[in-house]
């Protein structure tokens, strides 16, 4: 039940840095978030090798699942959640399919609220179909059962709440938080010497305007259509740079060379996320051309270090871009690479109004999607959703 104290949460989580990672972001924020519930328990996907259970502190325990496949994901937890003790208030998942297929199992098994997660569009979604049909049909079905069992629903767009709500699943159940991941830290400059430094580490003239991209490999992405974009923009700013950031395969190396931009496009790798701000600063503009999103937390952080967007895409992209204030939105449709490499040479052609835009998008970004501010508002959420499942229980 829930107490004075605060909650007792358990948490179905497919981030595995939770375990591997002991000093990352994702450790710092459910960190965070215990703090402020009473007591988080998290169930991880781990290999087998690590402590049944690692004490972060008293607020926060994280238990490897012991998997030694993806697949076995889901079945371990079940076993891991069978040595918990004590009451449960509510069970967090992190998405409506197999962390939401556990959570409907242990809500069955314990009595306690469901508050599932959809942090991208699935219903409507037709890129999303497109990308796996038999794959992500089956997975739309399961995320219809999951729904039919939980009793609060957390999207990060509207766009989201909107299809489930299409989908069945009761409008007053369901609420919109989109990720806080404006940190102050994007806003603090990191000052010229810093930037020179890096532009001298990435091998970026002085003076060269840069696109930046952050992110990771996925069909929804869509970086050849990034590269066709930019490429339009190098052909009439020679001197212009994208800089990517992130975990890519060699193939994208090919493909900028099959684009002629061998030497335009600067592969940066894996940056901490201490080190990320510096780049986001560096940058003229975030350049995102994803096919949909949820609540894409790099325009988030774009904004908050102060640098316009150019996106498009469908999903809850267009619910974090003012079009025409803090940036551009592009629609999907014929021409879209020159639309996209016309709206980015708008504004790399126009300092004064990228600047005018980055500031627009600076103060929205922090007043919005604060990440100091997220974690009470995820807390609020889920004493929320504790307090509804124990109305409904009486």
């Amino acid at each position: 039940m829930v107490t004075a104290g605060g909650l007792d949460v358990v948490m179905i989580s497919f981030d595995g840095s939770l375990v591997t990672d002991p000093q990352g972001e994702s450790r710092r924020r459910p960190a965070r978030l215990a703090e402020l519930a009473g007591r988080l328990r998290i169930i991880a996907p781990a290999r087998p090798g690590h402590p049944a259970c690692i004490e972060v502190s008293p607020q926060l325990q994280i238990y490897p699942s012991g998997s030694r496949s993806t697949a076995l994901f889901p079945l371990d937890a079940l076993r891991v959640a069978a040595r918990l003790s004590g009451p449960v208030d509510l069970i967090v998942t992190q998405d409506p399919f197999l962390t939401g297929w556990v959570g409907a199992r242990l809500r069955r098994r314990w009595g306690a609220p469901l508050l599932a997660q959809d942090h991208f569009t699935i219903f409507d979604n037709t890129a999303w179909l497109a990308e796996h049909p038999v794959r992500n049909r089956a997975l739309l079905w399961l995320a219809r059962w999951v729904l039919a069992r939980t009793d609060m629903l957390r999207t990060v767009s509207d766009a989201g709440l909107q299809g489930a709500v299409r989908a069945g699943f009761p409008a007053e159940r369901a609420r919109v938080l989109p990720l806080g991941t404006a940190s102050a830290s994007f806003a603090q400059l990191a000052g010229p010497e810093r930037l020179a430094a890096l532009r001298a580490q990435l091998g970026i003239a002085p003076a060269a305007p840069v696109a930046l991209w952050v992110g990771r490999n996925a069909p929804q992405k869509r970086l050849p259509l990034l590269f066709e974009s930019f490429a339009r923009v190098h052909a009439v700013l020679p001197a212009a740079r994208l800089v990517l950031v992130g975990d890519l395969p060699a193939s994208l190396r090919e493909l900028a060379v099959q684009r002629g931009l061998a030497d335009a496009v600067v592969f940066a790798g894996r940056v901490p996320f201490d080190a990320l701000p510096a780049y986001y600063q560096m940058a003229a503009l975030f350049l995102l051309t994803s096919a949909y999103e949820g609540s894409p937390r790099v325009l988030m952080e774009a904004g908050a270090a102060g640098i316009p967007a150019v996106c498009a895409g469908a999903g809850g992209t267009r619910e974090l871009i003012v079009h025409g204030e803090t940036g551009w939105f592009v629609e999907d449709g014929p021409a879209l690479a020159q639309r996209l490499a016309d709206s980015a040479l708008a504004l790399l052609g126009d300092p004064a109004r990228a600047a005018q835009m980055g500031a627009a998008a600076q103060a929205r970004a922090l007043a919005l999607y604060s990440a100091e501010r997220y974690p009470e508002r995820w807390a609020a959420l889920w004493r929320e959703a504790a307090a509804a499942g124990m109305r409904g229980a009486r």
